[in-house]
């Protein structure tokens, strides 16, 4: 489990808050309703804090628990368990929301996700947010636990020494390093 400050923490936690709450709401009440205006806000304080180290956080269901930027954060409330099962039911296992969602996105997210059957059966959602991404968790097939960790860790150690070594060239030759391929090794880490 990965050690985060205590404020990423409570960012992580309202941001799961401002979701579930929202998308409540969103059930009982039309889009333009002040309950759900507070959660859309919320959710954007927080994701606007959150990203300001990281351009996108991902969160997502393992094991029945919420899971934000790799942090578990298993104190699900009835609340939350609800949205977990509802996300579940329709296939979505992960929700990436990256640096310049507005709030509009996420109030069509919140108004998607209240619609969906609490019991799934339906398709796959495909809405459409330039700046949030729905999708399912994978992995290989025939590879688990520690031997999939190591591959992982293995193939972001190979990628990550690659861009180093690029970064060290362009510094060499050009005298600066090569921002864009240093920012891209950060983000991809």
């Amino acid at each position: 489990m990965t050690t985060e400050p205590a404020g990423r923490l409570a960012l992580y936690e309202e941001l799961l808050r401002r979701f579930a709450s929202g998308t409540r709401a969103a059930q009982l009440y039309a889009a333009d309703h002040p309950l759900l205006g507070r959660n859309v806000e919320g959710l954007l304080g927080a994701l606007k804090a959150l990203q300001q180290q990281q351009p996108s956080i991902t969160v997502g269901i393992v094991d029945n628990e919420f899971v934000v930027a790799d942090t578990p954060l298993p104190k699900a409330s009835s609340g939350m368990k609800d949205l977990i099962d509802r996300l579940l039911a329709n296939k979505v296992e992960r929700i990436s929301f990256e640096r310049g969602v507005t709030p509009e996105e996420v109030v069509g997210l919140m108004l998607g996700v209240a619609k969906l059957s609490p019991k799934g059966g339906g398709p796959e959602p495909s809405w459409r947010f330039p700046h949030i991404r729905l999708g399912r968790i994978t992995s290989e097939p025939g590879r688990d636990g520690i031997a999939s960790d190591m591959a992982a860790i293995r193939l972001l150690y190979t990628a990550a020494v690659s861009a180093a070594e690029t970064v060290w060239e362009s510094a060499a030759i050009e005298g600066k390093p090569d921002v864009p391929a240093a920012l891209h090794a950060v983000e991809g880490l």
